[in-house]
């Protein structure tokens, strides 16, 4: 299994309105990986089946950590978000879809081009999220870019 290639077919489920099935690659992922020595994302990982395996399997050649792989937690966390940065128009889009087992996200002290970002995100119980979010010099707009309701169609 290759993480990035798993991240990427979330992004494309949730991109596509399958925010559940995302957040069923994304979960699969992350339990993986926190078996894993140090919770470092490995480029690569058998994926045999659970019943006869009670850990991911790693690949003895694979590089630990790598940066695609690595980079692919960026990605996890823009999925979750629906978050798309449009610094060349001072905009970032926001879209959460938030599983149960991530009720809140934060993050602090993002760079977007020379601006500075705080987000945070929680989760309501009835699936409604609160978002709470700074970055000065940009307008934050809630919901998909234009470019995104285009490829929808």
């Amino acid at each position: 299994m290759w993480p990035h290639d798993s991240v990427i077919a979330a992004a494309g489920l949730r991109r596509y309105g399958l925010a559940e099935e995302a957040w069923t690659v994304l979960d699969g992922l992350l339990a993986a990986v926190m078996c894993f020595e140090d919770i470092q994302m490995p480029e690569l990982f058998a994926g045999l089946p659970r019943g006869e395996f009670a850990v991911p399997v790693p690949y003895r050649m694979a590089n630990v950590p790598q940066a695609w792989a690595a980079g692919s937690v960026l990605q996890m966390v823009r999925v979750l978000l629906g978050l798309e940065p449009d610094v060349p128009n001072s905009r970032i889009y926001l879209d959460p879809a938030l599983p149960a087992w991530c009720s809140r996200l934060r993050l602090s002290n993002i760079r977007l081009g020379p601006h500075q970002v705080r987000i945070s995100v929680e989760r309501k119980p009835d699936g409604r999220h609160a978002v709470d979010a700074d970055a000065p010099g940009l307008e934050i707009v809630r919901g998909v870019p234009p470019w995104r309701e285009l490829a929808a169609d």
